[in-house]
């Protein structure tokens, strides 16, 4: 997988029942070795003061073969898929 660093800006994909394949962008904010990572949310506020972005602790999945995907290229999101991995960093995707 992938190294993901503090103040990299990331995705987090929510998995909450009634929000699940909704994705909220993050800045990681702490990274624990690998992984989990503590995000701080750009646009979602903690329940304790809404003056303050609502910050979690969140874990990266890795990705299999055959998975549906999007990839941000050339300005613009495309749906895709994993066709083959490359090396432990880098994914061939093929765009549907």
């Amino acid at each position: 997988m992938a190294l993901i660093l503090r103040g990299d800006e990331v995705e987090v994909c929510s998995k909450q029942v009634g929000f699940v394949g909704s994705y909220y962008a993050a800045t990681v904010i702490n990274n624990y070795g690998n992984q989990p990572y503590a995000v701080h949310y750009k646009n979602l506020v903690s329940d304790d003061d809404e003056s303050q972005p609502l910050i979690e602790i969140v874990s990266a999945d890795e990705f299999s073969l055959y998975d549906g995907v999007n990839a941000y290229d050339n300005d613009g999101w495309w749906v895709g898929m994993i066709s083959r991995k490359q090396d432990s960093d880098h994914y061939v995707l093929c765009v549907l």
